[in-house]
């Protein structure tokens, strides 16, 4: 699996345990910066 969320923040500097979390998880909600009320349920499963 390939994330790509650099161009936010740096989530391995500041953020590591809650991203290691989310994995565990299987899923995260991502907020559009430009729009609040938009929001995204990413999968994150690592099914082949």
């Amino acid at each position: 699996m390939i994330i790509s969320a650099s161009r936010r923040t740096d989530i391995r500097a500041f953020y590591a345990r809650w991203f290691t979390n989310r994995i565990r998880h299987g899923s995260c909600v991502v907020i559009n910066p430009f729009n609040s009320a938009q929001r995204y349920c990413i999968d994150m499963t690592m099914e082949v």
